[in-house]
């Protein structure tokens, strides 16, 4: 069994990567096109023998990578492959004096495959082969031809991550970089305006767009949808393709409405189906005489003249007029949520801790929701109430991924055939 299904360690060449593309019927059109000419442009910076002015590109130093990217801003070149091969040796040399090794015939195919065609394109990359590092090499490519471009991450983390990671390749180009995952508005502007390459998970980024376009926050400024590569596509496209992000805003107003949480929460938690009449014989005050301790059995009458006091008296909710109409479309929902609470066990469901992000120096204890979507715990246990809060502003993975004018897609996997046809009709 072990010899068998025995690895095979050994790396494929260009030739037998390129056998593989043209064999997949996934593959381009356009890409395959040009297959033969990419191959000989892989083998060509692989052999390094690409030469700029008698110079071998292979022989540059830091200094000689500076010099050539800003010559080639201040130059007009023709978007075209041999053009592309010149930077892509280029770019290859600067990992080699920054990382110590030069890029795999996999990434220079991939970098080259997906900026010949000029439409949105999706890669199938194993994983291990390096996406990290064709993402770099694209960005540059991109940026250095006057364009800008976000790269969309799994997550925070790994944005922050590369972003700082890759800062020095940047760097020997000329090029800034930065991430959106800074809680600070301001922060973010700063990322967006001063940068041609910004790093961020999904959310960021739709968080920015809405914030901007719907809040008149400004974030993004002057910057448009060029370009976008997305890490892990996907998951971003198929398994996550309707999450919708939504941003929440208070309304004005809003704090009128505890009056009526207030009395769903008394009103759920003090059920009965007594009658009026069995009422008056649970409040006889012989029986107060015998449920009271002899010590209060002298406020017997006080007692029930207080209980008969709150039977009778007329139960009156105030409304603003201008939130009956929302009242009256969101009570089911509030019986329903408060119905909920009562029976939500603490320190499964929920907690109640002071709230330690950081951002407020407020320290009073509040409810923290662990799974379910309510917020009736808050009364619950006594807490402050926080306002309620509209969700009127929102966009899908898929929606925000649309508005940009390219798309390069890298994943491990793409799916099954149906799932493929499905990317492809999104996109086209």
């Amino acid at each position: 069994m072990e010899t068998k299904y025995k690895k095979d360690l050994k790396e494929l060449n260009i030739s037998q990567i390129v056998t593989i593309i043209r064999g997949n019927d996934n593959t381009s059109s356009n890409i395959v096109k040009h297959l033969s000419e990419i191959e000989q442009s892989v083998a060509n910076i692989q052999h390094n023998s690409k030469t700029i002015n008698a110079s071998l590109i292979s022989n540059f130093l830091s200094n000689d990578v500076e010099k050539w990217a800003e010559e080639f801003r201040v130059s007009h070149h023709m978007r075209c492959l041999d053009m592309y091969e010149e930077m892509l040796a280029v770019i290859d040399r600067a990992i080699e004096l920054k990382r110590g090794f030069q890029l795999r015939d996999t990434q220079l195919l991939t970098v080259l495959a997906l900026l010949v065609n000029d439409n949105s394109t999706l890669a199938q990359v194993s994983t291990g082969e390096g996406k990290s590092f064709i993402v770099v090499a694209i960005a540059i490519i991109k940026v250095l031809f006057g364009e800008k471009v976000d790269i969309i991450t799994s997550s925070s983390v790994l944005a922050q991550r590369d972003a700082v990671a890759n800062n020095d390749i940047y760097g020997l180009f000329g090029l800034s970089v930065s991430h959106n995952c800074s809680e600070q508005i301001e922060e973010r502007k700063e990322a967006y305006s001063s940068n041609q390459i910004v790093y961020g998970d999904l959310g960021n980024f739709q968080r920015d767009y809405l914030l901007d376009r719907f809040y008149g926050k400004r974030i993004l400024g002057d910057r448009s949808f060029e370009n976008v590569i997305v890490d892990e596509v996907d998951s971003m496209l198929l398994d996550k393709g309707n999450n919708i992000l939504y941003l929440s805003h208070d309304i004005a107003g809003m704090d009128k409405l505890e009056s009526v949480y207030l009395y769903i929460w008394q009103m759920v938690n003090t059920p009965t189906d007594l009658s009026e009449d069995e009422l008056t014989q649970a409040i006889d005050s012989n029986k107060l005489e015998k449920l009271l301790s002899p010590d209060f059995t002298q406020y017997k009458d006080r007692l029930s003249f207080f209980i008969w006091s709150r039977i009778d008296r007329e139960t009156n909710v105030q409304v603003p007029n201008f939130l009956k109409e929302f009242v009256e479309r969101h009570l089911d929902s509030w019986i329903s949520s408060a119905l909920t609470a009562l029976y939500m066990v603490p320190g499964q469901y929920y907690v109640v801790d002071v709230y330690r992000s950081g951002t407020s120096a407020d320290r009073i204890a509040n409810v923290i929701i662990l799974d379910r979507d309510t917020g009736t715990d808050q009364l619950k246990h006594g807490c402050q109430l926080s306002t309620q809060s509209l969700k009127a502003v929102f966009i899908s993975n898929v929606t925000y991924l649309k508005k940009y004018k390219l798309l390069y897609g890298l994943t491990g996997t793409l799916g099954s055939q149906r799932e493929r046809h499905l990317l492809e009709e999104i996109h086209q």
